[in-house]
């Protein structure tokens, strides 16, 4: 026979380098990390803050308002009647009009949160307490679901 097609022919030896494995194990680092990195950021981190004499205290420009299906309402997490809603948002209100550029204009929302139980009608009472006190920006707090239930 020809010797020289024996010459052409490929004996068999792997020549390249097999990226397969490589691209299997970063892709399931990829997807293990995308997996874990939503449930570590959702934990709070505790940290237990300094204490200082003459400190200034920081008012939050995002209030949150939660009415709870008892009909108590909280205030950035301390329980306030419809009174003391009125007054502290007013003080909020008042910070944040101070720290503005614009003092017309205050830099201040607010998020609600009320029980799915609670009436509509005192879900309503509260946007226009918080509309009333200056807060013109305001948002409803939800829990997503993927799909909503039939009725």
């Amino acid at each position: 026979m020809n010797s020289w097609q024996n010459d052409n022919e490929d004996d068999g030896n792997v020549t390249g380098i097999n990226v397969t494995p490589l691209v299997d194990t970063a892709l399931s680092l990829l997807l293990v990390f995308m997996i874990v990195t939503p449930i570590i950021m959702n934990q709070a981190v505790k940290v237990k803050l300094p204490k200082m004499a003459n400190a200034e205290a920081v008012q939050p420009t995002t209030v949150s308002v939660m009415l709870q299906k008892t009909g108590d309402i909280m205030l950035n997490g301390k329980p306030v009647t419809h009174a003391e809603l009125r007054t502290r948002l007013a003080e909020l209100v008042a910070v944040a009009r101070e720290r503005a550029e614009d003092p017309a204009k205050p830099k201040i929302q607010a998020i609600i949160a009320a029980d799915e139980e609670v009436a509509h009608g005192s879900v309503m009472h509260i946007v226009d307490i918080v509309k009333e006190m200056g807060v013109t920006e305001f948002a409803f707090n939800i829990k997503r679901v993927e799909k909503v239930p039939s009725p």
